[in-house]
């Protein structure tokens, strides 16, 4: 089915803010909390980016566009006990791995909120269902090269983690005006490469 190319990219500073608060959380000392407040923060970024298309998610749609899986929760836990506190300790050890991952973790959701975005302004989400939508996303994020884009989110975090004795709030904006100089031309590959995904799902 042919899909509608909008005339803008899906940018948003709501978007660049949830990505730079889930950089942040990244840099917490406390275990498990940084995990947990990045997936409230995600979930919350796809239900407000839902509501304006005027869609209401329910528990399950969030679930399968949070990516999780239908696994033991006692395994599960079992396994992040033991692997948590060594990566916790080399994280904290080593500041520049930590920047890096909260970097790591800012492009991530970044990427995650644009391409969703890119899929409601199609209105994919008229003939997909979610799971199709996050397998769309998935696999636009295995064809495209995230490096050089994940190369200014780690300025930002750099500059911000630099400011934050001072001034503890996130300059979104600032962070927003950096992807779209620099990073429109792997934004808008990334776009067509959402949406060439989805129309192949559709004909299947």
């Amino acid at each position: 089915l042919p899909m509608s190319t909008p005339t803008l990219l899906a940018h948003s500073a709501d978007v660049a803010l949830i990505a730079a608060l889930s950089g942040a959380a990244s840099l917490l000392p406390i275990p498990f909390v940084d995990d947990k407040i990045r997936t409230h923060l995600h979930a919350q970024m796809f239900r407000t980016l839902a509501a304006r298309k005027g869609k209401s998610l329910d528990n399950d749609a969030v679930a399968v566009l949070l990516g999780k899986e239908k696994r033991s929760l006692l395994g599960a836990a079992g396994k992040f006990a033991i692997l948590y506190p060594v990566k916790r300790i080399f994280r904290r050890i080593f500041g520049v791995l930590a920047l890096n991952d909260a970097a790591s973790e800012v492009s991530k959701t970044y990427h995650l909120g644009f391409l969703f975005m890119t899929a409601l302004s199609d209105d994919a989400d008229e003939t997909h269902s979610m799971g199709e939508i996050r397998a769309a996303i998935d696999a636009t994020l295995t064809a495209v090269d995230t490096r050089p884009v994940r190369h200014l989110f780690q300025g930002a975090v750099r500059a911000w983690s630099r400011s934050r004795t001072k001034d503890d709030s996130i300059d979104a904006s600032h962070l927003l005006g950096r992807l779209k100089k620099y990073g429109n031309k792997h934004f808008e590959g990334a776009a067509t490469i959402l949406r060439d995904t989805l129309t192949q799902e559709a004909g299947s």
